[in-house]
């Protein structure tokens, strides 16, 4: 019994040794995979052009492995062609136009942004020239952020609508 054991491990060094030399498909295999799955604990994968790879596991790991990795990539490249017909279709709902509400409210907002802007230019000069009293700096202080948001919240507005015009 242990000299066909050390028959069949002298023939699996030779095959292994094959494997090596020749690739995989050049190999004509292991007799008995189950010896192979219990003696293999770690594999040389050659991928060509020099690419040599080693792998922590048997042949049997290792053909779950790779076929596990291309499933993987084939879904992601699925969930990437999904990613790109969305964009492709925003990029559709995006060309849209204005609606007539829609450029009447993009002319209103040109005019309030105008006069929040000069509003904001007054306090800023009204604040920096040293004339104010005490009260009529703190009231103009507190308009001044107030004015700054409202300004924000109508230019972002603006420019959502602009894309459109």
């Amino acid at each position: 019994r242990r000299h066909a054991v050390g028959l069949r491990l002298r023939a699996f060094e030779f095959e292994e040794v094959k494997v090596a030399r020749h690739g995989i498909d050049g190999a004509d295999g292991v007799e008995d995979p189950q010896l192979a799955a219990a003696v293999v604990d770690h594999l040389l994968v050659f991928n060509g052009q020099g690419d040599i790879r080693d792998f922590p596991g048997n042949y049997s790991q290792y053909r779950e492995w790779k076929d596990a990795k291309e499933h993987f990539e084939n879904e992601k490249q699925k969930a990437e062609q999904q990613k790109e017909t969305k964009t492709q279709k925003v990029r559709v709902e995006s060309k849209r136009k204005l609606s007539f509400k829609e450029k009447k409210e993009l002319e209103q907002l040109e005019k309030d942004i105008e006069q929040l802007e000069a509003e904001k230019k007054m306090l800023e000069e009204m604040l920096c020239s040293g004339t104010l009293s005490v009260d009529e700096l703190t009231e103009k202080s507190k308009r001044l952020p107030v004015l700054n948001d409202e300004l924000d919240e109508k230019s972002m507005r603006w420019l959502e609508l602009s894309e459109f015009a």
